[in-house]
């Protein structure tokens, strides 16, 4: 019991002493990497930057090729799933889509996908 009241003394003595200038240095970047992993494991990071993005492909793709693409990539489980499977191997072909369209769609997702 003792050990959990002084870890939940010691995590508020932090944060409340966390912009003093000795703890400022350490603070930033234990807040720099706890955002940089979360971001990391999130998956599609500013999905709706990412739909924005993907919105400018409209005019270089075909309609129905936009069309598909927008029906798949509708979260970003879905947009995670498609990278997996169709950007591993653009060669392969797809009912819908053309290389081209797979490709700059992957060029848009790669942007928002973590880095490994």
């Amino acid at each position: 019991m003792k050990k959990i009241l002084f870890l939940v003394v010691a995590i508020l003595l932090a944060i409340e002493f966390r912009d003093h200038p000795v703890l400022k240095p350490y603070t930033d970047k234990l807040i720099s990497i706890v955002s940089t992993t979360a971001r990391g494991t999130v998956g599609v990071s500013d999905f709706p930057q990412f739909i924005s993005d993907f919105s400018k492909l409209k005019s270089t793709l075909a309609q129905h090729e936009y069309d598909f693409l927008v029906e798949e990539l509708t979260d970003a489980k879905k947009v995670e799933a498609f990278y997996s499977k169709q950007c591993s191997n653009i060669d392969l072909s797809h009912v819908a889509l053309t290389g081209y369209s797979i490709k700059k769609a992957c060029e848009v997702i790669n942007d928002y996908l973590p880095s490994p």
